[in-house]
């Protein structure tokens, strides 16, 4: 299935708190090489709620964390984000 940005923006738009269609913005941004991106809304996801969908949004986090390399400045600032969220 192709990533379709628009229409999962669109849902966002709709119902803010539609977690499977942030969760999959997070992957289809992954995907696309939109690291920033994609770990900001994933984050939002585990923010809003950890444990949806068998953690999907903290195991993509951690899966863009082992691609970027543990040196990224983005894997840096984001596992600390990640860490907070999940442990407030």
């Amino acid at each position: 299935e192709a990533f379709d940005e628009a229409s999962l923006r669109a849902r966002l738009q709709a119902r803010e708190d539609d977690l499977d269609a942030r969760v999959d913005l997070g992957l289809g941004l992954a995907a696309s090489g939109r690291h920033e991106e994609a770990l900001e809304t994933l984050l939002d996801a585990v923010r809003r709620d950890a444990a949806f969908r068998d953690e999907a949004a903290r195991r993509a986090m951690v899966d863009l964390f082992a691609v970027l390399g543990a040196e990224h400045p983005l894997t840096q600032r984001y596992r600390g984000a990640l860490a907070r969220a999940l442990f407030r």
